[in-house]
């Protein structure tokens, strides 16, 4: 009998959908936990849909996974690790069902180091210390102590807050007052204006139930590393890897964001580092580490790990296969010995993917969207059709955002040399017009 998986999400991003997609055409049974707008709703393929309200989380993971008959739950955003971690937490507390428990084991892996992975500055300090590069770092606990320790640097350095992801909290800064501005931003990101202007880009309330967490609360100065930005996706179980791909973020998302467009790497040195992290993490399900390359030397900088699903889980050139196939051959044979680099014809290497709908929310007129392998799952219209909805929304949104951050930091610096009047006001009530 094929097994049967549980995809849980709290945000819209299309990640669910595409690896449900993936993992339905690979002949697994696919259920989803997810809030009532994602476009998971309009796949046709789905055996079970659960609307998910946070503030019932853990009511309605135990309610889906019982409703679903799911063996496994994957989580598929920064915020749905976090809730099963807290709702495998609860059920040890309170002595919940040990199949509910196992289950949970079985989909994330060993519950030792689920703090750890949740907070991506202590897993890239652990990581250091069993030897795997990363870049110099240091916790930042006030704008006096990023003066101290910034008053001697090489510049750029990079600042850093946890619990945030697709490149926010992340910025790269040239001096020491852009880094202490940068700091002043990101201490404030947990605002309640902030999280107003989340909310409203994610049509979603979740930003005001995660703005005040620990993690955002963690803010560090790190050396920068150049090189090329490189992606490892990898689907584990219980601390060993099955198999995985890396990807070279060709194409991405302005201010440090997320990959649009992507091109399988061979990185050796990348392959083993990430199998020594999975191993003395303990992970099972499907994860993916940052790193920064320097090709010319062969070395590698763990940046942070995603311990979820991302786009490389359902990724994979023409002639390769899919991480999602992956999974299910694992499932029907669990001894069955891989290639962990999925080896893929040499012209695979030099094939673009230009991520859906990435992509196109970046730039609706990108030429990757025809140089490129663009692979839009056309048998699931009203899929597709959401999703480009959904880009089209968010793509007006960050272009509203931007004007708005622009006028307000001028409006502020006018106000600082102290030259606001009338005349201005008014151009300014003209330009936000147009």
């Amino acid at each position: 009998m094929s097994k049967k998986i549980l995809l849980f999400t709290t945000q819209l991003w299309p990640t669910a959908a595409l690896l449900a997609d993936g993992l339905n055409r690979a002949g697994l049974s696919v259920a989803a936990l997810r809030p009532g707008a994602h476009p998971l709703r309009s796949l046709r393929s789905l055996t079970y849909q659960q609307n998910y309200q946070h503030l019932q989380r853990h009511a309605l993971i135990s309610k889906a996974l019982a409703e679903s008959g799911a063996d496994y739950i994957f989580p598929c955003d920064d915020v749905a690790v976090s809730v099963l971690h807290q709702h495998h937490a609860r059920l040890k507390d309170t002595g919940g069902p040990a199949n509910e428990l196992a289950t949970l084991e079985a989909s994330l892996g060993d519950p030792r180091h689920y703090d750890v992975l949740e907070r991506k500055s202590a897993f890239v300090a652990e990581a250091n210390k069993i030897g795997i590069g990363t870049p110099e770092s240091s916790a930042i606990a006030s704008a006096d102590e990023l003066t101290r320790l910034t008053a001697r640097v090489s510049w750029p350095m990079v600042l850093k807050s946890d619990g945030w992801w697709g490149g926010r909290g992340t910025c790269i800064v040239h001096s020491q007052e852009e880094a202490l501005r940068a700091y002043d931003e990101l201490v404030g990101a947990s605002s309640l204006f902030s999280a107003l202007k989340d909310a409203g880009r994610a049509s979603s309330l979740m930003p005001f139930f995660s703005r005040n967490s620990d993690a955002r609360r963690t803010i560090v100065l790190q050396a920068f590393k150049p090189g090329c930005a490189l992606n490892r996706a990898v689907l584990c179980d219980s601390g060993r890897v099955i198999a995985g791909h890396t990807f070279e973020a060709v194409q991405s998302f302005p201010g440090n964001g997320a990959a649009t467009v992507v091109r399988l790497r061979e990185a050796p040195a990348i392959d083993a580092a990430v199998e020594r992290l999975v191993q003395h993490f303990g992970i099972s399900g499907f994860a993916g580490f940052d790193f920064i390359y320097d090709e010319a030397s062969d070395e590698a900088w763990l940046l942070e790990v995603n311990p979820r699903v991302t786009s490389a889980c359902y990724t994979a050139p023409k002639g390769a296969r899919s991480l999602a196939h992956v999974l299910a051959e694992h499932l029907a044979e669990p001894q069955r010995p891989y290639l962990k680099p999925l080896r893929a014809p040499a012209a695979a290497l030099e094939q673009l993917i230009a991520l859906f709908p990435q992509e196109i929310e970046r730039d609706a007129s990108s030429r990757f969207l025809t140089s490129a392998d663009h692979q839009v799952p056309w048998h699931e219209p009203d899929f597709v059709r959401s999703c480009i909805e959904l880009a089209t929304r968010q793509n007006i949104y960050r272009k509203s955002a931007d004007v708005l951050k622009g006028l307000l930091g001028r409006c502020a610096q006018a106000q600082n040399l102290g030259v606001i009047d009338g005349e201005l006001g008014e151009r300014r009530v003209a330009s936000a017009r147009h």
